[in-house]
C-alpha cells in the first residue's frame, strides 16, 4: 500500500490507524519515485499535499506501468478548489475511489482498504481460471477488470459510475469479443468471490458485507441467478469452479498462434453460444456429485 502525502498529520493518522494490521506493507512517500514501485499496489493520494505540485504526469506514467493498481484519492478539502481541480485531472487518466470527509477519517474505512489489499483475492482467482485452460488465452482485458472490481459494485451501472466507464462502451467491448454480457459476467464473478471468501473462513454475513449486500440478498441472488440452494452454495469451493468458469462463463481461444494473433475461433461469426447462468448453476451442481 503506497501512501503519497507530505502532511505529517495525515501520515500519523494512517500509521496509527493501520498499526498492527497483519499483512499490510505500508510505504510512505512524497512522490512516485521508482524505488517505491510495487507490483500492482494500492495507491492512496492525499490531494491536499499536491495542490501546488505537478504530479498528474507522474501519476499517469505510474498508472500505465501498474495497470491493475487500485487508486484511492483522499479529499480533505483543505484547499477545495485546488483539490477538486487536481481530482478531475487524475480521474481523467483513470478510475479511482474518492474518500471525502467524514469517511476519510473513519477507522473502518482504512481497515476495509487494508483488508482488501491483504486478501488480494482477485489474483489467485484469475490465475485459477487461467490454469484451467492450459494452452488457451483470454483476450479481453475488461473481463479481468470486472473480476477484480466485482466485490465493489453490485450492478454494471454502479461499475460505470464508480470507474468512469460507459456501460454501453463496456457492453460493446465485451460482446464484440464474443463474451457474455457484462451484467452476467459481473453476477458470475461475484459468486466466485463469495465462494472464495467462504473458503478463506469468512462467515455468510461477512461475505455479504464484503460484497455490499445483506445475507438475504446474497442468498436470493445465488438462488435466482444460478438455481443454487444455500446448502449447495456453502459446499462450493473455488477449485471446483475454475474449470466451469474457464469453459462456460468466459470464452477462451482453443489455439494460440505462434505470432500471438487471435485464432479463427475468436473471430468466428457464429461461435457456439455460451450457457445461461442457470445452466452454469446446473453444471456446478454436477461437479458436487
Amino acid at each position: 500500500m503506497l501512501i503519497l502525502t507530505t502532511r505529517p498529520e495525515f501520515e500519523q493518522f494512517v500509521c496509527t490507524t493501520l498499526h498492527g494490521v497483519s499483512g499490510v506493507d505500508l510505504t510512505l512517500a512524497a512522490d512516485f519515485s521508482p524505488e517505491h514501485s510495487r507490483h500492482d499496489p494500492v495507491v492512496i493520494m492525499d490531494l491536499a499535499s499536491f495542490v501546488h505540485a505537478r504530479i498528474v504526469a507522474d501519476a499517469v506514467h505510474w498508472r500505465e506501468h501498474h495497470p491493475m493498481a487500485s487508486w484511492v484519492y483522499a479529499l480533505p478539502l483543505l484547499h477545495p478548489a485546488g483539490e477538486v481541480q487536481l481530482l478531475g485531472a487524475l480521474l481523467t487518466a483513470g478510475p479511482g475511489r474518492v474518500l471525502t470527509v467524514p469517511e476519510l477519517w473513519q477507522r473502518s474505512t482504512w481497515l476495509d482498504l487494508a483488508r482488501r489489499k491483504v486478501n488480494n483475492t482477485w489474483r489467485p482467482l484469475q490465475e485459477g481460471i487461467e490454469a484451467a485452460v492450459t494452452g488457451r488465452v483470454l483476450q479481453v482485458h475488461e473481463v479481468w477488470q470486472l473480476l477484480r472490481r466485482a466485490p465493489d459494485v453490485r450492478t454494471i451501472v454502479e461499475y460505470g459510475r464508480q470507474f468512469h466507464t460507459s456501460p454501453l462502451v463496456l457492453w460493446r467491448t465485451v460482446t464484440r469479443e464474443k463474451q457474455r454480457s457484462p451484467k452476467d459476467l459481473l453476477t458470475a464473478f461475484r459468486l466466485l468471490w463469495a465462494v472464495s471468501l467462504r473458503s478463506d473462513g469468512y462467515k455468510s454475513g461477512e461475505v455479504a458485507h464484503y460484497l455490499h449486500v445483506d445475507s438475504r440478498q446474497l442468498t436470493r441472488c445465488v438462488q435466482r441467478s444460478f438455481g443454487l440452494t444455500l446448502r449447495e452454495f456453502v459446499r462450493l469451493r473455488p477449485d471446483a469452479l475454475y474449470p466451469v468458469y474457464a469453459t462456460q462463463v468466459i470464452r477462451t481461444c482453443p489455439v494460440v498462434t505462434p505470432c500471438g494473433a487471435r485464432c479463427a475461433h475468436c473471430t468466428h461469426p457464429q461461435p457456439d453460444p455460451l450457457p445461461s447462468l442457470r445452466e452454469i448453476g446446473t453444471r456446478i451442481k454436477d461437479t458436487m456429485k
